[in-house]
């Protein structure tokens, strides 16, 4: 097929669309290029520039880092931006804006510098256009140093606040850490939680403060200072008034930890008269001061107040001025009596003067209880009447019991005695005396009276108390007695007929009844006689056994009194021989070989009681 024509204007026409087509290619470009001048600030209004560019071109914004950590107050870094537009291409040049959500804990400037200023964390934000971007920045300063006060000399008892503190590498305060402190002698310094050291002795301690790894010490000087006084010798002596004493008074200045301390000046005064030596002086190389002490005229207790430069409190000392036998007095008050076992009514007195009659107060006075009891001044010096009083307890035995008082040392003054009556109490018990458990002989007196006694609690006789007697035999000799002083009645009695234990009974108001039991005892042999009788007998044959009875006058059997036999023809066995326990006495007769009477007598001994046995013998 034959080919057609070519439109002769379609050449020209292609010609010019592709350089249309270039020319918008390179105006583009051109626009491009001049935009990022712009926003370089090289041409134009650079800033509104960028904020039109990015207004219209921003996609999105990053920042790096997306968190960091500063570890000191001071401390940077550098944040760096990113912005691209919708097809991810670099938007160079555009307008950012830096802020800090908490300027207290850091801030950044406009190219993206954040510097620390405290601890805590942030938000740093970047925004470009309408987008916003974050880093997170934490500020944690580490403690790379403790700084610590040097702390002047501190006398012994006192205290000071020594401070410390933590401090990063820039040299900034980290607050919030614990230190820990301590002391290298705490016999010399003792520092506590917060630093507060507290000075014990004298000499040279460390303070130390840890924290972690960290440590630094500081050097404290303890300097002694005067902390007491005390008495080495001289204190409590005794003079008569006006002495001088025997030993000098001798103190000693010691520091806290009782170390002697030379040159402090002390100081003697005296509060009751007399004079010193030397009333002030400085402690020597060893602490010691001496002093010579005068008493005064009074009599008592003298002081001595002895003070130290840098002592709050000085320390007393104490003499007792003895008074003089030839101007001291003593007046004792008369005492009343009281029960036995219980307490003077009134207080007893004693006032002390001296010769011419002034009060002498303040002088010592002791009072001693002599026959048991006891007796409590009520203070162990005259008061300001120069009298002593004290309650006196009288001792549990009644009758007249002494008390003593001592003026001064008891030493040059001799000591005033004083008297009191003790009064038995009420009757508690009646109980037995001497007299009780004897023996007598049947129907005969008593050798000695039964005594029973009327006794209080404490066991003293009571006077003038009615007892009642009543005997079970015999005769009494007054069945009403009355006790006398001592408490005791005695009774007088009789006894009856019979052998044996015989008792009588006595009685008061409503004590306790008590019995008393003697024995009656055989009397005297008043006669003998033969049990059994024989009348007669075979001559030279034994008679049955014989048995014979002693009894005295009341016919009671004598147990104690020897029989002697004597035949006239014969013999007896035994020729001598006692009672039995029965009373019963034996003995065997061989008769002799004559025929006609025969006679057997039998005598009771040291005695003329016998009777005698007449047989017929064949």
């Amino acid at each position: 097929m034959p080919s057609k024509p070519r439109n002769a204007l379609q050449a020209p026409i292609s010609r010019a669309g592709r350089w249309l087509t270039a020319s918008v290619s390179v105006g583009a470009a051109l626009a491009t290029i001049l935009a990022s001048a712009h926003s370089c600030g090289v041409i134009g209004d650079a800033s509104a520039s960028r904020r039109t560019f990015a207004a219209l071109s921003v996609h999105w914004v990053g920042v790096t880092p997306a968190t960091d950590s500063l570890r000191a107050i001071g401390d940077t870094v550098r944040l760096l931006a990113s912005v691209t537009d919708s097809r991810g291409t670099a938007l160079v040049g555009a307008w950012l804006e830096w802020e800090s959500k908490d300027t207290a804990v850091a801030v950044v400037d406009s190219t993206g510098v954040v510097v620390a200023r405290a601890p805590g964390s942030t938000l740093i934000g970047v925004r470009a256009g309408e987008k916003l971007a974050t880093s997170r920045i934490v500020v944690a300063p580490r403690v790379a140093s403790i700084a610590l006060d040097s702390v002047a000399p501190i006398p012994e008892g006192g205290s000071r606040k020594v401070n410390a503190a933590g401090l990063d590498r820039r040299g900034h305060l980290v607050p919030g850490r614990r230190l820990r402190w301590s002391s290298s002698d705490s016999s010399i310094v003792r520092v506590d939680s917060t630093g507060q050291v507290r000075a014990i002795g004298s000499g040279e301690a460390n303070v130390v403060v840890q924290l972690d790894s960290l440590v630094a010490r500081t050097t404290i000087r303890v300097t002694p200072v005067p902390f007491r006084i005390i008495a080495v010798e001289g204190d409590s002596q005794v003079a008569m008034t006006g002495e001088l004493l025997a030993r000098h008074v001798v103190v000693r200045v010691d520091s806290r930890r009782g170390i002697p301390l030379a040159g402090v000046p002390v100081r003697f005064t005296l509060r009751h008269g007399g004079s010193l030596k030397v009333p002030v002086a400085e402690s020597d190389s060893a602490g010691l001061v001496r002093a010579q002490w005068t008493l005064g005229g009074q009599p008592g207790e003298q002081q001595l107040l002895v003070e130290a430069d840098g002592l709050a409190e000085g320390m007393m000392l104490r003499a007792e001025a003895e008074p003089r036998l030839d101007n001291v007095r003593i007046t004792v008050s008369e005492a009343d009596s009281g029960p036995a076992g219980g307490a003077v009514p009134l207080p007893v007195t004693a006032r002390v003067t001296d010769a011419d009659g002034r009060l002498l107060p303040g002088v010592p006075v002791a009072w001693q209880a002599l026959d048991s009891g006891s007796i409590v001044a009520r203070s162990p010096r005259t008061d300001s009447l120069g009298e002593s009083h004290a309650s006196w307890a009288l001792g549990p035995r009644a009758g007249r019991q002494r008390a003593r008082v001592l003026v001064g040392g008891g030493r040059v003054v001799p000591p005033v005695t004083i008297t009191a009556r003790a009064l038995a109490g009420a009757p508690a018990f009646l109980v037995g005396g001497n007299g009780h458990g004897q023996r007598a002989a049947a129907g005969m007196p008593l050798k000695r009276p039964i005594e029973v006694r009327v006794i209080d609690q404490a066991r003293n006789g009571i006077p003038g108390v009615r007892v009642i007697a009543n005997v079970s035999s015999g005769i009494a000799g007054d069945t009403l007695l009355v006790t006398d002083s001592t408490g005791t009645a005695r009774f007088h009695w009789t006894l009856g007929p019979k052998t044996g234990p015989q008792q009588v009974t006595f009685r008061s108001g409503s004590l306790p009844r008590i019995t008393a039991t003697v024995y009656a005892m055989p009397g005297a042999p008043a006669s003998i006689q033969f049990v059994s009788s024989v009348a007669s007998g075979t001559r030279g044959k034994v008679l049955p056994r014989l048995k014979l009875i002693i009894t005295d006058a009341h016919g009671n059997r004598v147990m104690d009194r020897q029989v002697t036999f004597t035949a006239s023809s014969g013999s007896a066995t035994p020729s001598q021989a006692m009672p039995a326990s029965d009373g019963v006495l034996t003995t065997s007769w061989k008769l002799g070989s004559k025929r006609g009477k025969q006679t057997l007598v039998a005598a009771v001994r040291g005695t003329a009681v016998r009777t005698e046995m007449v047989v017929n013998v064949r």
